[in-house]
């Protein structure tokens, strides 16, 4: 009878230790969630500052405005029909350093490391209609090929139908 009675408080005793042990895990398990969570945004938060001050920076600024000059000089359509050996090297260069801007915010968006929402804010910008309208007819004169060239198109329809779309999920 004593016996019965140690084994039943033993048992009891278990019971609120594993109790006790599980709401720990539990604790510990809620904090690592909040600490990645945390980590995450720490970690978007340093890709935002360095996207958004290398859209602001002087070369960026001259980049867009050289694109800018030679639309106007020479008209987006007709950069469709330029060859590569006739594009300005100036131009070309700052083609290439504007549309790698927004690959690269593209890019770290599908590898999970921006969110959609953030890629939104961070190519809601300005030059934007630059890539758009001049940088990407250039890439498609520049293109080795019509596959290539469809390739490249094909990351920049998806970045517009970011702002195209006005669903709940974007606010």
């Amino acid at each position: 009878m004593f016996s019965a009675n140690i084994d039943r408080w033993l048992e009891v005793g278990m019971l609120i230790v594993t109790f006790f042990i599980a709401i720990s895990a539990w604790r510990t398990a809620k904090a690592a969630a909040v600490a990645a969570k945390e980590a995450a945004m720490a970690s978007q938060s340093q890709l935002f500052i360095q996207l958004i001050t290398e859209y602001g920076s002087n070369q960026m600024h001259e980049d867009l405005k050289k694109l800018s000059e030679f639309s106007s000089t020479e008209g987006a359509v007709k950069a469709v029909e330029l060859k590569a050996s006739k594009i300005p090297k100036e131009v070309d260069l700052a083609r290439r350093r504007v549309k790698n801007y927004f690959l690269k915010s593209v890019r770290l968006q599908d590898n999970n490391f921006l969110s959609k929402s953030l890629l939104r804010v961070i190519c809601d910008v300005a030059g934007r209609k630059l890539l758009t309208d001049v940088v990407m007819p250039l890439t498609i004169a520049t293109a080795a090929s019509d596959e290539l060239a469809e390739i490249e198109n094909e990351w920049v329809r998806d970045l517009n139908k970011l702002f195209e779309d006005t669903t709940e999920e974007w606010k």
